[in-house]
């Protein structure tokens, strides 16, 4: 018996992190290190699915008994230490022990060019070994060895365990080095395994006569070995390999063999240019090495240019490009065309930009910023894109090219509105402050409230222009999903159906709440005149528009959720009649919102004098309105002049 300077548990101690679906692996590395081209790992199960034996065995160059313990004999050493081999995997001398995360012992059967022997380990006593005769079991070709896992069935594991565990492992681990000669083969109970998906491509090419074959491998998921350039001689041996440069690329693995009898006489570790025929050597490896980067590159290229429209083809199934039909058929293509070039090009720079962690309303948050900034180009575009993504200046080309023809028209477009929007602003303002007793709520303040409806929220569509009363508000909102059929005279039952409301809209396109559920957002507003403050009776008017749409089933369906705003200049200095309103915001105040008096999952209520409209639009435009003259125009018009412009200019944004 032979030993080795260490005891057992120290052995042990290495492997205390090591997964019994690596041991495979481990033996795998061992005969490809050792030259051999074939390994056939073999194993039985019993009925139970329970495997019984495993055996690993190749035609590599097998063990010398005579020089053993140069390699059994030492303990996180190894003489493959020395051979400088870029394929070489075994050199901490310590993969022959995992057998102890799967077996009792591993007996290997060996037989080189001269010699035989048979070595055992117990993995009771891993700092042991014994070198015997070789066992008549196994008889190679040539030269190779074999390798049986003793005590197997002890450690329970199934034949499931292997196909799902171990040989997923091996197709990572290996597909790299079998993909550089077709040589090299791994079975199991006979049968190849199969590389890692991929796609390939296959390119010659001469520098000084000498040919050169190349092979590149795009792997659809990423293998256990970086992204490298391999340099392989006539005899498919891997003599050298370089980074590619391309390990940090999203998605993209690929891997470069370069083959030519040239490699088998270069010197790869020579750095001075000693001779005029080293020189001339140096020259060919540094042309070929730059070709096939170049290769590499534009196979990258392609590849993210193919993901690209990949991500763009997911994104139109998914609904995640803006709608632009309310634009022309050619404003609404050369938008979205230039939609599609910006998120090539930023995808090709940085594709986590649109990463798979994204929800789908992330997703539309992102692309219809690049909507805005596509058509609405400017430096700043790059300023931040610069601070964000790493664009060359050949994407930064590109880039420009596609927003060369476009202007900054559309950002004038927006500050036009924004200021358009204030201008509306101040004219409420006006109406309420300096037309305080002349102003009238219905046919005044109800009509420009009408034609502003973005003053509660954007995209909000009027149902009807008149004070509708709960029947005709339910037949408005049943004919817009197209369920007015539906509709029959007198199905509300509540005491307060016949209650009018001053504003009822809907926004026409779902919103998505938190949970990704899609629903309709109804607002009901309740206005109120400049010289009337709000008190606790305006507040239980539109708490009644709550309870008859909340009594109704058709209005309470799980697709709607309901805004109600009491509006008016200003909440009542009386204390005796804005008790409820007190109570009710002082209850609210733990949801963080503003004039909130209560919220459900479906419901909201909220008063809101209009000064809190206001600073509620300052906030949510600040980004634009700091470029405004920030003195609100004196408006000398009189107060019915103000109504008008308010309306037109409602009816333009």
């Amino acid at each position: 018996m032979e030993s080795i300077q260490t005891s057992s548990a120290s052995v042990r101690n290495e492997f205390h992190k090591f997964n019994q679906s690596k041991v495979i692996s481990e033996y795998i590395w061992n005969a490809f290190d050792a030259n051999a081209n074939e390994v056939h790992l073999r194993y039985i199960t019993d009925g139970l699915d329970t495997v019984q034996s495993i055996t690993i065995t190749d035609d590599g160059d097998g063990i010398d008994p005579n020089t053993h313990e140069l390699t059994f004999g030492k303990f996180k050493d190894s003489p493959k230490r020395a051979l400088l081999s870029p394929t070489i995997k075994g050199q901490k001398g310590l993969g022959r022990f995992s057998f102890h995360k799967l077996a009792k012992a591993v007996i290997w059967d060996s037989v080189t060019s001269s010699n035989s022997c048979s070595i055992k380990i117990e993995s009771d006593s891993l700092n042991n070994y014994d070198v015997d005769h070789k066992r008549e079991c196994f008889s190679p070709v040539r030269t190779g060895t074999r390798a049986e896992l003793l005590g197997v069935s002890e450690s329970n594991i199934s034949g499931k365990f292997l196909n799902t565990q171990v040989i997923p492992i091996l197709i990572q681990e290996f597909s790299w080095l079998l993909a550089s000669s077709s040589r090299k083969s791994i079975f199991i109970n006979g049968e190849p395994i199969n590389l890692l998906g991929h796609q390939k491509k296959s390119i010659k090419f001469n520098v000084n006569s000498i040919s050169f074959d190349v092979l590149l491998i795009s792997w659809n998921e990423k293998p256990k070995e970086n992204s490298y350039v391999y340099f392989v001689n006539s005899e498919d041996k891997i003599k050298n390999k370089i980074n590619s440069g391309l390990n940090k690329k999203n998605g993209f693995y690929p891997s470069a063999y370069i083959k030519s009898e040239f490699f088998g006489g270069f010197d790869f570790l020579e750095t001075d240019l000693i001779n005029d025929k080293s020189a001339e050597h140096n020259k060919i490896y540094d042309e070929v090495k730059h070709r096939v980067l170049c290769l590499l590159k534009d196979l990258h290229d392609e590849f993210r240019e193919i993901a690209a429209d990949k991500l763009i083809d997911l994104y139109e199934k998914e609904g995640i490009f803006p709608d632009h039909s309310k634009d022309s058929i050619p404003m609404r293509k050369w938008k979205y065309e230039s939609l599609k070039n910006t998120i090539r090009v930023l995808y090709s720079a940085e594709p986590s930009i649109f990463g798979s962690h994204l929800n789908k309303t992330q997703k539309r948050i992102i692309v219809k910023l690049l909507d805005k900034v596509t058509v609405s180009p400017s430096d700043d575009l790059f300023d931040v894109l610069n601070g964000v993504v790493s664009l060359n200046n050949e994407e930064q080309s590109k880039l420009a090219d596609i927003l060369k023809d476009t202007s900054l028209g559309n950002i004038t477009n927006a500050i036009s509105e924004v200021r358009a929007r204030k201008k509306v602003i101040d004219i409420v303002n006006d109406l309420n402050e300096e037309y305080t007793k002349a102003t009238k709520e219905v046919g005044e303040i109800q009509s420009v409230v009408e034609s502003n409806l973005w003053l509660f929220g954007e995209q909000y569509h009027l149902l009807t222009a008149e004070e509708p009363d709960f029947e005709q508000a339910l037949r408005e909102l049943l004919s817009i999903h197209g369920n007015e059929e539906y509709y029959q005279k007198g199905s509300i039952k509540h005491p307060d159906k016949n209650k009018e409301m001053d504003i009822f809209a809907i926004r026409r396109n779902f919103d998505v709440d938190e949970k990704g559920n899609e629903f309709y957002r109804c607002l009901v507003v309740e206005l109120k005149r400049p010289s009337d403050t709000l008190k606790d009776k305006h507040l239980d008017q539109i708490q009644k528009y709550f309870k008859v749409i909340s009594s109704n089933h058709i209005f309470n369906d799980g697709l709607h959720k309901w805004d109600f705003v009491l509006a008016g200049r200003k909440i009542t200095n009386d204390p005796l009649a804005r008790t409820m309103i007190d109570a009710q915001l002082e209850n609210s105040k733990s949801h963080g919102e503003p004039g909130l008096v209560m919220k459900t999952d479906r419901f909201k209520i909220s008063i809101k004098p209009w000064s809190q409209v206001f600073s509620e639009h300052n906030i949510r435009h600040k980004h634009l309105l700091k470029h405004l003259e920030s003195n609100k125009t004196k408006v000398v018009s009189g107060k019915d002049s103000l109504i008008e412009q308010a309306i037109s200019i409602g009816k333009t944004i």
